[in-house]
């Protein structure tokens, strides 16, 4: 039961920061989506630590509830919210990782992406959608 109190805790004191992390990506990933590459990627380099700081703390609050006995909760409706916590916790910390991933190679071939966009069809395409 403490280690699920202290993962609470962890993860309480986080949400700032995974709240700025995911409206950050979300950002950089709309900034990307309308093809436009160079401000998607200075978004990703003033945002980047923020995100790689909500990693981390997910990851630790994960480790925490990991290493607690779900079986030593008191009640069922403890162990539903135990694993409701764990699969919530999993899940964001797999949305975090996947969006940064995204961008990496959004960074790492810009050039690439920049050319494709530059008068092509996939940018045209991806404006349409945006509504841009």
């Amino acid at each position: 039961m403490r280690k699920a109190i202290r993962a609470s805790i962890i993860s309480a004191n986080s949400s700032s920061t995974i709240a700025k992390a995911v409206k950050g990506l979300r950002e950089t990933l709309s900034l990307a989506d309308m093809c436009r590459v160079d401000e998607a990627l200075k978004t990703w380099r003033e945002i980047k630590p923020v995100v790689l700081e909500a990693i981390d703390e997910l990851e630790v609050t994960l480790k925490v509830l990991i290493r607690g006995d779900p079986k030593s909760l008191l009640l069922n409706e403890h162990m539903q919210v135990y694993e409701d916590n764990m699969k919530l916790i999993t899940e964001l910390l797999l949305s975090l990782k996947e969006a940064s991933k995204t961008i990496e190679l959004i960074e790492e071939y810009s050039s690439e992406f920049k050319k494709v966009y530059e008068g092509g069809e996939a940018c045209s395409l991806l404006k349409q959608r945006a509504g841009g």
